[in-house]
């Protein structure tokens, strides 16, 4: 934690006055959530049974307790696992960079060579950090959870090991508010602690006895439930004497019945300690609307035509039969290849089925490819089976190709990832690296004031950029051919902008961009170059006896006045 204590210690009476009102908090964003936990649970129970374990009446804490009595097919499992891989592959891929840093000011991202390898050291440190955190570990399960239920919960603390971890959360662990910008702020998560738990995430003095003797006593049987509440800190004013300096509070609660729960400890963050992002924004909720949610139905009626397939089987191999009376006291073979003997005066006796057998998986195969063709869908696999089964070299263009109109639903969930959840990741761990000290070097001069721009360059991110590209192409290109009537119309264009615009969108590393200071410098040579050349035409054009009787005094003041009226 980065500040323990941030209040200093208060009168008992006013830790009192602040419990209760984190209870009345609590209780108030659990009303809030209970209206979604039905359908959330419908999608666990349905879907990804051994997820949101946190849902249960338990709160989890039975271990090994058997969870896939409603599945009866493991396609829509397999979907999600294909969704949360493709996404993981598309956006943060561990095989390829997919963020670098720029200037917001692109015209002068170049603005020396120093600036360019300052921005290339920082990428490293927080690529380095990245992979030591495991952020593909915790990504992976924050797009599962995302794709299930519409909204992930990913913590980011600092970490004396590893820089910062990464802890992501399930649905049913957590409860969320948002501000009047729709931007979550407010994070609740509960947890059960054994004795032993507690005693090392806590101080004995912290905790209330009954969890000391608890842990003394060997209980590994018993939770205890402990509440982590995050919000922006009221109180806090930025520079201003006499408030806390820390923006985000952090506050735990051992809750019990009655007047048993305790406020034991209240930490504080300078940063937005966590990042919510969602599938889907739904106006006035908090929580998102899933890809998971829309396949529900398609779910429940592919496991019926399951249940059907599965009884018209046992009754094609197994069919019911029909027996005649004078056989009731006989011995029966139904086993295949089974023998029942008849006695000869009835030879009339036998058993026979109710009805032949027929083959009706023809009319339900092609219902079953349906949905299951529509689950596919719902869960974009196939936008990610071709990126996935494809080489890993593949292009942003080649991407595109496979299905623009497929590209263009993502769209909207790529962007919102990018608000809601990469661009507050980098903005949490550059903060963390930068006050640890000896990580992250101080910027160059230049570069002192100026905002540092992320630009995501994985394949996902790119593919959305390429239709910004093709806008500008085209729009070059007509006015190309309008200069071929009007040439003047070149002049409307700003050619140095376009250039850097198109630069920008494709994510182009700017040590590859001369500076404004380099391009000015080129462009005076070249100048100096024209003249010259040109001087040199117009010498050419005297008479070379002319030229032959002048003195040197006389050329060099010629080729001064041509030099001049070239200027």
């Amino acid at each position: 934690m980065e500040v323990e204590n941030i209040y200093g210690a208060l009168e008992p009476g006013g830790v009192q006055e602040e419990l209760e009102r984190c209870l009345e908090l609590v209780r108030a964003l659990e009303n809030v959530r209970a209206s979604w936990e039905d359908t959330w649970r419908e999608i666990r129970d349905y879907i990804y049974p051994h997820s949101a374990l946190a849902l249960d009446d338990n709160g989890g804490t039975v271990e090994g307790y058997k969870r896939y009595g409603k599945v009866l097919d493991s396609y829509p499992e397999k979907a999600v696992r294909v969704l949360a891989a493709g996404m993981l592959g598309g956006m943060v891929s561990p095989s390829r960079m997919w963020f670098q840093l720029g200037l917001q000011d692109f015209g002068a991202v170049a603005a020396g060579e120093s600036a360019g390898v300052w921005l290339g050291k920082v990428r490293d440190a927080l690529l380095h950090y990245y992979n030591r955190a495991d952020i593909y570990g915790a990504m992976h399960l924050l797009f599962r959870e995302m794709a299930l239920y519409g909204q992930g919960v990913l913590l980011i603390e600092s970490d004396l090991e590893t820089g910062f971890s990464f802890t992501p959360l399930s649905c049913g662990e957590y409860y969320l508010d948002q501000n009047e910008k729709g931007e979550v702020d407010t994070l609740l998560r509960r947890s059960y602690y054994t004795p032993r738990q507690l005693l090392e995430k806590f101080s004995e003095s912290e905790l209330p006895e009954i969890i000391t003797e608890a842990a003394r006593h060997g209980q590994v049987d018993r939770r205890f439930e402990v509440l982590n509440l995050i919000r922006p800190n009221a109180a806090y004013s930025d520079g201003a004497p006499g408030t806390p300096a820390m923006a985000w509070e952090d506050l735990y609660i051992i809750r019990g019945g009655g007047s048993g729960s305790k406020l034991i400890r209240r930490n504080g963050f300078e940063t937005k300690p966590f990042v919510a992002p969602r599938w889907e924004r739904m106006s006035g909720s908090v929580y998102g609307h899933s890809p998971a949610r829309t396949a529900l139905a398609d779910v429940k009626t592919l496991y019926e035509i399951d249940k059907q397939n599965l009884t018209s089987l046992r009754k094609n191999t197994a069919p019911p039969v029909t027996v005649k009376g004078n056989m009731k006291n006989s011995l029966i073979d139904l086993s295949p290849n089974g023998v029942t003997y008849v006695p000869a005066m009835n030879a009339d006796a036998g058993v026979s089925p109710i009805y032949q057998p027929q083959n009706s998986y023809q009319l339900t195969e092609a219902k079953l490819e349906k949905l299951q063709q529509s689950i596919r869908e719902v869960f974009y696999n196939d936008l990610f089976m071709p990126i996935m089964q494809r080489d890993k070299s593949m292009s942003a263009t080649e991407i595109n190709s496979i299905n623009a109109e497929k590209m263009g639903n993502i769209t909207p969930v790529v962007e919102l990832l990018e608000k809601e959840a990469l661009d507050p990741i980098f903005s949490r761990c550059f903060s963390i690296l930068s006050r640890a000290g000896g990580i992250i070097p101080p910027p160059p001069r230049e570069l002192i004031g100026r905002e540092v721009r992320i630009d995501y360059i994985s394949v996902l991110a790119q593919s959305q950029k390429l239709s910004e590209l093709s806008t500008i192409e085209q729009f070059v290109g007509f006015a190309g051919n309008c200069a071929r009537q009007q040439p003047q119309i070149i002049d409307n264009i700003n050619g140095d902008k376009v250039l850097q615009r198109y630069a920008q969108v494709l994510s182009i590393d700017g040590d590859l961009l001369n500076s404004e200071k380099e391009v000015a410098a080129l462009r005076e040579q070249r100048q100096q170059q024209g003249q010259q050349q040109q001087v040199a035409a117009q010498l050419q054009q005297l008479a070379p006896p002319v030229i032959d009787k002048l003195s040197g005094s006389d050329l060099k003041g010629i080729v001064g006045e041509l030099a001049g009226a070239a200027g």
